[in-house]
């Protein structure tokens, strides 16, 4: 065999070698970003990984209250869906206080996240309790309505 079939060869072999192989595996921190920047597709393939969670947190923050504060093309309802299919829970809450529905209502620009939120059972009543420190969340909650 040539030289320059056999490294030909080799480098197919290491590229094959290196596609089977992840580069490195996503962190919870990376995966809950992914909630609120990525796809319903791209979120249900990393849901795969069974070093992810869709209950675990980071900081407070899970999963679902990341993908509840998407906004544009990254707020999905099915991405919504596919977490807490995985057993995201709808009314966690934050160090704060602060539930899914309650970062849906500060950031979100789709209704429909609301909505889901909401006939996924999300307490609307935890958000109008702390009305008064956050009138803002009410008044677009109302306007979802």
């Amino acid at each position: 065999m040539s030289k320059k079939k056999l490294y030909a060869a080799a480098l197919a072999a290491a590229l094959c070698l290196t596609a089977a192989v992840p580069v490195a595996a996503m962190t919870q921190k990376e995966f809950i970003d992914l909630c609120r920047t990525g796809s319903a597709s791209e979120v249900a393939l990393a849901l795969s990984d069974a070093k992810l969670s869709a209950v675990s947190h980071v900081g407070g923050v899970t999963p679902l209250m990341a993908a509840a504060s998407a906004r544009g093309e990254a707020a999905s309802v099915e991405k919504l869906q596919e977490l807490i299919k995985a057993g995201a829970k709808v009314n966690a809450a934050d160090s704060l206080g602060r539930t899914p529905l309650m970062y849906a209502a500060q950031s979100t620009d789709n209704p429909e996240i609301v909505h889901a939120l909401l006939a996924a059972g999300a307490a609307l009543q935890l958000l109008l309790s702390q009305a008064l420190e956050t009138t803002h969340s009410v008044i677009v909650i109302t306007c979802f309505l």
